[in-house]
């Protein structure tokens, strides 16, 4: 019996490396925004053309970009971006989202560690995208307002949660454990941020 890497792993540590080695010879500016990534799923179709119900499991992938949308009108230190699943198309959401205050990617123009790496929470529903958040030790949250479906993902670490409410809290608890705050004109790092800054 012979213990070995797994490859998977190995690749998105090496890319999650060369993206922190970059950003300590040119570091990003911090605007103190909590950095949220969606990742998006096309729900309602599978849901749609398995089952000719697209709210076979309660709900879609509209109604998380729904309550994402309602957390950033109450609270305005948050910042979303989605990324799309690479059977969605990229104008799916242009007629329910504010461009100017939510951005979009793609797996043609950005990787998944990339962006997992630049956000501070993943938020999705079943994906194995969660998994990436996960490995990379981000706050990663399965995220299904509905009593019709559960998470299958086995990691304890990944938060499953129900409701609005459970959202907003998990926010706030991210907020108080590990944020960067200003003070005055210092940056005061907390030591989570800063293990994963230094790789650890």
């Amino acid at each position: 019996l012979r213990q070995v890497e797994n490859p998977y792993f190995e690749k998105i540590f090496k890319e999650r490396n060369a993206m922190l080695r970059h950003r300590k010879r040119a570091a990003r500016k911090y605007n103190n925004k909590i950095k949220i990534l969606f990742l998006s799923e096309p729900i309602y179709s599978h849901a749609m053309n398995s089952y000719k119900d697209p709210y076979r499991w309660g709900y879609t992938e509209y109604e998380m970009l729904r309550d994402l949308q309602r957390l950033m009108e109450l609270k305005a230190d948050i910042e979303v971006k989605i990324r799309l699943h690479p059977a969605e198309e990229e104008d799916k959401y242009s007629k329910f989202i504010n461009k100017k205050l939510i951005s979009i990617t793609t797996s043609s123009n950005s990787s998944l560690v990339k962006d997992c790496v630049s956000s501070d929470i993943i938020i999705g529903s079943d994906t194995m995208g969660l998994i990436t958040g996960w490995i990379l030790g981000k706050k990663v949250i399965s995220y299904i307002p509905s009593a019709k479906k559960t998470c299958s993902l086995p990691q304890k670490e990944i938060v499953k949660i129900k409701s609005f409410n459970a959202l907003t809290h998990e926010i706030e608890t991210f907020k108080r454990d590990t944020r960067v705050k200003i003070r005055g004109n210092h940056i005061i790092f907390s030591k989570a941020f800063l293990n994963f800054f230094k790789g650890k």
